[in-house]
């Protein structure tokens, strides 16, 4: 199969080969959304989505439920739990009426923060949403059940498809063993795939790497 590449944009769609993973992070707050101030530029991301030859996933609303910095975020200034619900519908509905090709994926992050509620209390509905996502980051002593356990579980509940959209470990710790037992956990909740993010202080080891290219099918 071809490679799934991780791409961020704030609304424009991102070019890439193969199979594509769109987080949108739109410089917006909920009520501008609902109130259509983003609709113009979605409807061009949209439209050229539309026309991609490779899978997409195009994940919204990203870790709303630990994120008071991000216009998105369910702690941003504003912004409520019914907001970040009706932007996200808004968002979806728009963006699937004009690119049916592609998979909304509800993103949430492995801990609520900043006080706010369980990712499941940020669920659009299941009309909206194709695929499940949860991210989670070895920041240091953790393992892969301490770190996507208690969050994996209750969004089996959803029942929905459910990826790893995004984890990180970082160096110091054993990766190759993070990564080994991601595989494992991937096998025992049935996820359907999982993302690695490598970005600055996340880069895998070629130890880890050689790992990763061991158990890829």
């Amino acid at each position: 199969t071809a490679p799934w590449t991780m791409l961020f944009t704030q609304t424009s769609f991102s070019s890439g080969s193969g199979n594509l993973v769109i987080f949108i992070e739109p410089p917006y707050t909920d009520a501008q959304i609902i109130a259509g101030q983003a609709d113009a530029q979605l409807k061009s991301f949209a439209t050229a989505a539309s026309k991609y030859s490779g899978q997409l996933i195009v994940p919204l609303g990203e870790e709303v439920n630990c994120d008071n910095s991000d216009p998105w975020g369910g702690a941003y200034g504003g912004n409520t739990v019914a907001s970040t619900i009706a932007a996200f519908q808004h968002e979806a509905t728009l963006i699937k009426g004009i690119a049916p090709n592609v998979k909304i994926a509800y993103s949430s992050n492995n801990d609520s923060c900043f006080n706010q509620p369980s990712a499941n209390a940020y669920y659009p509905g299941n009309s909206y949403v194709d695929i499940v996502g949860v991210d989670g980051f070895d920041f240091g002593g953790q393992n892969w059940n301490q770190v996507f356990d208690h969050a994996i579980t209750p969004l089996q509940a959803l029942g929905k498809p459910i990826w790893i959209l995004s984890e990180g470990i970082v160096p110091m710790d054993n990766q190759s063993q993070f990564i080994t037992d991601t595989f494992s956990g991937a096998k025992t909740y049935n996820l359907q795939g999982f993302l690695y993010f490598d970005g600055a202080g996340w880069t895998l080891s070629p130890a880890a790497i050689s790992t990763l290219k061991s158990l890829t099918p």
